[in-house]
C-alpha cells in the first residue's frame, strides 16, 4: 500500500481510509504526494501530471501501454500512435540508403539485355547509383528500368538522352548513372551502335523502395 506523506500535518489517515478529495483538504494539503509505495488497482485522473519525476522502466511494460506500435514495415503507423525503438531501427535498416562497393564486369549490346542486381540491391525495387568505365574503344552505355519502353537518343555524342547514359572508353574513362529497378531487383542496359562492349561497374549505393 502506498504511503501519503502530508506537509504540513493535518487530519491524520487511518490505515482503511479513502483517500478523496475532501480528506485531503482536511489535511490542509490537497497536493499530498506519494512517497514510496504502490498504488493497486487505482485509476490517475485524466487531468492528473506527473511533475518533478517519472515513471520507472519497470513499472510499465509495453503490454500495458495502449497505441504503441511494433511494426517494422510501418503499415500500421498513424498520426496518433507512437512506435518501439525496435520497430523504427528495423524500418530505418531496410529504407536507408546503403553502401554497397560491389564490383565487377557487364557486356553491353546493340539491343537492351536485362541486368540482374537483386544479388547485390534485394528483390524488391530500389534505386541504384553505380560507376561504369573502361571500354576497348569509345561507346555510348545507356540504363533504364526493366519494362520500359523507351527509346534513347543513342549516338557517341549524345550519351544517354532520354535514358540514365553516359560515354565510356579506355583509360578509365566513364561516369555514374542512376536507375531504378523493377520489383525483381532488374534493370536494362545497351551500346550505342553494333558489337559487344564489356565495361567495368561498381555499385556506390542503393535504397530499397517501399
Amino acid at each position: 500500500m502506498a504511503n501519503i506523506t502530508i506537509t504540513p500535518t493535518g487530519t491524520s489517515f487511518g490505515g482503511t481510509d479513502t483517500v478523496t478529495a475532501a480528506r485531503l483538504n482536511e489535511a490542509r494539503n490537497p497536493t499530498a504526494a506519494l512517497d514510496t509505495g504502490t498504488i493497486v488497482n487505482a485509476d490517475v485522473s485524466a487531468t492528473a501530471n506527473i511533475t518533478g519525476s517519472k515513471l520507472a522502466n519497470t513499472s510499465v511494460p509495453f503490454e500495458k501501454l495502449d497505441d504503441v506500435i511494433n511494426d517494422a514495415t510501418m503499415a500500421t503507423a498513424t498520426n496518433t500512435t507512437l512506435a518501439t525503438s525496435e520497430s523504427i531501427k528495423a524500418y530505418v535498416d531496410e529504407y536507408a540508403i546503403k553502401y554497397s562497393g560491389e564490383t565487377g564486369t557487364i557486356s553491353a549490346t546493340a539491343t537492351y539485355v536485362d541486368w540482374d542486381l537483386s544479388a547485390f540491391v534485394g528483390t524488391n525495387r530500389a534505386m541504384v547509383v553505380l560507376e561504369l568505365w573502361n571500354a576497348s574503344s569509345g561507346a555510348s552505355i545507356m540504363l533504364r528500368p526493366n519494362g520500359s519502353a523507351f527509346e534513347p537518343r543513342d549516338t557517341d555524342s549524345t550519351a544517354g538522352y532520354g535514358a540514365s547514359g553516359l560515354v565510356c572508353d579506355t583509360g578509365n574513362v566513364g561516369g555514374t548513372a542512376v536507375v531504378v529497378t523493377d520489383e525483381s531487383g532488374i534493370i536494362e542496359i545497351k551500346k550505342a551502335g553494333t558489337g559487344t562492349q564489356t565495361v567495368n561497374y561498381k555499385i556506390q549505393s542503393y535504397q530499397k523502395i517501399a
